[in-house]
């Protein structure tokens, strides 16, 4: 048999069979043996199919298959207890902040000066605050109130009384009833002559 590059071996006669692995035979060696008196010389130009089948003498040509390997068709889940915990989902409620930044000051005593307007929907606010301060060497209280635009009724009125040596306060009420939408005017006053009332911010959470 040449190794040339165009000598091509077209089939194969029942000279090759399958060799089993005997005793002393190791796996790297050639699977097949050439058999009987046919030998070699029967490689070529015999224009017949060929198959490999396990070794028999003469080979064996019965139709043969392997039977096909299904996978397992069962399905395992894991046990699950006729006793469960329900989750009742819990509501964190995340209140609505609004910040007007004011800085103002009133120096008329007791005449309540209007600083700045707010609005305010319909609705039932959490906390309406200031910040608010006599400013002034009286020492005296300081007011701030909230009244509605349209026709002046005070929504909210909130004392500093501790204003001593410029002491801010911060002011707040709970739970303040805004029955109607609409903008509610700041004013800010003191209790007494000589007084600066003075205010630096306000704020309300829904």
């Amino acid at each position: 048999m040449s190794y040339s590059s165009d000598y091509t071996i077209t089939t194969l006669s029942r000279s090759v069979h399958q060799r089993a692995f005997d005793a002393g035979v190791e796996e790297t060696q050639a699977p097949f043996a050439f058999g009987g008196n046919w030998a070699v010389q029967t490689l070529r130009n015999r224009c017949t199919p060929y198959r490999s089948t396990a070794g028999t003498v003469p080979p064996n040509l019965d139709c043969t298959s392997d039977d096909p390997t299904f996978p397992t068709q069962n399905l395992n889940a894991a046990h699950i207890s006729s006793t469960s915990t329900v989750h009742t989902a819990g509501l964190e409620y995340i209140p609505t902040l609004y910040t007007q930044v004011i800085s103002a000051s009133n120096p008329s005593n007791t005449t309540p000066m209007q600083i700045g307007s707010l609005w305010l929907d319909a609705n039932t606010y959490l906390t309406i605050g200031a910040l608010i301060t006599d400013v002034g060497s009286g020492g005296s209280d300081a007011h701030v109130e909230f009244k509605r635009f349209t026709d002046g009724t005070s929504l909210l009125q909130m004392t500093n009384s501790g204003t001593a040596g410029v002491t801010w306060g911060a002011l707040s009420s709970s739970n303040v009833v805004v029955s109607n939408s609409d903008w509610y005017d700041i004013y800010i006053s003191a209790s007494s002559n000589p007084a600066t009332s003075s205010i630096r911010g306000v704020f309300y959470e829904i």
